[in-house]
């Protein structure tokens, strides 16, 4: 099946998707300090010399920013185009 062959299939057209969708502004907020927890953790794991706790905190950490980067790159996090660049700027 080629691509405009399932473009025109009614079971494919009566599929509700539900990506990019409209962020309330609860799931903005959460999306932009998802990784705030666990800088938060990985900060006082390291001080408190818990090192490997501090490293598994900083790897997850690292992978809440990928998915941050991701959906700002996609502008998908539920703000302005302008803050977007600038979430992406922090990140």
């Amino acid at each position: 099946m080629n691509a405009l062959a399932g473009s025109r299939d009614p079971r494919l057209r009566a599929v509700q998707w539900k990506d990019l969708v409209h962020y309330d502004r609860a799931a903005t907020v959460h999306e932009l300090t998802l990784s705030l927890p666990w800088l938060l953790a990985s900060w006082l794991a390291a001080s408190a010399g818990w090192y490997p706790l501090a490293l598994a905190a900083s790897f997850v950490f690292f992978l809440t920013g990928l998915r941050q980067a991701h959906n700002a790159q996609h502008y998908a996090i539920g703000v302005s185009r302008g803050a977007t660049e600038w979430v992406l700027f922090a990140l």
